[in-house]
C-alpha cells in the first residue's frame, strides 16, 4: 500500500509540474500497468525502465517518431485500446444482467422476470454502458467516477434487498 501512495503522490506532483510548465497533466499508469503485467514485470525496475524508455523516445527519438504516419499511430492506439478492455469481465457483466436465476435454474429475461435480476448486476451493466459512452466522448475522469457511483448504488440496493 505504501508504494501505491508514493506512486500517486509522484503522479500528482508530476501533473502539477506539467501544468505549471504549460503541459497537460494525465495518467500513464493504466497502459504502463497493462504493459508490465503482459510482459511479466512485477517490480519497480519495470516502472523505471518504462519511464526511461518514454523519456528517451520523447527527447532523443522525437524526430524519428515525428516521421511515423498518423494513420499508423492511430492503428497502434486502436490495438492498445482493444487490448485494454477486459473482455471476460465485460462478458460476465452482460451475462449477469441478461440472465435471471429462479430456484437455481437460469433462464433468459422476459418481461415478468426482470425484477428478479439483482440490483448490482443491473447497475454494473448500466455503469458499463454509461462509462463507455462518457469516456468515448472525452470525459474519462467523469466517466469512471459516474461508473463507480452507479456500481456503488447498485451494490447498496442489492445489500438492502438481501
Amino acid at each position: 500500500k505504501n508504494k501505491n501512495n508514493i506512486a500517486c503522490i509522484g503522479l500528482g506532483a508530476g501533473n502539477v509540474l506539467s501544468s505549471t510548465l504549460g503541459g497537460i497533466g494525465g495518467c500513464g499508469l493504466l497502459p504502463q500497468t497493462i504493459l508490465n503485467i503482459k510482459s511479466g514485470g512485477r517490480t519497480s525496475i519495470s516502472g523505471f525502465s518504462y519511464a526511461t524508455a518514454l523519456i528517451l523516445c520523447t527527447v532523443v527519438a522525437a524526430p524519428l517518431i515525428g516521421m511515423i504516419p498518423r494513420a499508423a499511430i492511430g492503428g497502434l492506439m486502436l490495438v492498445v485500446a482493444y487490448n485494454t478492455i477486459q473482455w471476460k469481465e465485460t462478458q460476465t457483466i452482460i451475462g449477469e444482467a441478461t440472465t435471471v436465476t429462479t430456484s437455481g435454474e437460469k433462464s433468459e429475461i422476459d418481461n415478468d422476470s426482470i425484477t428478479n435480476i439483482s440490483s448490482a448486476a443491473q447497475a454494473n451493466a448500466i455503469a458499463l454502458v454509461v462509462s463507455s459512452i462518457i469516456c468515448y466522448k472525452g470525459e474519462y475522469g467523469i466517466g469512471v467516477l459516474l461508473g463507480a457511483i452507479i456500481c456503488a448504488i447498485g451494490k447498496s440496493l442489492d445489500d438492502e434487498e438481501n
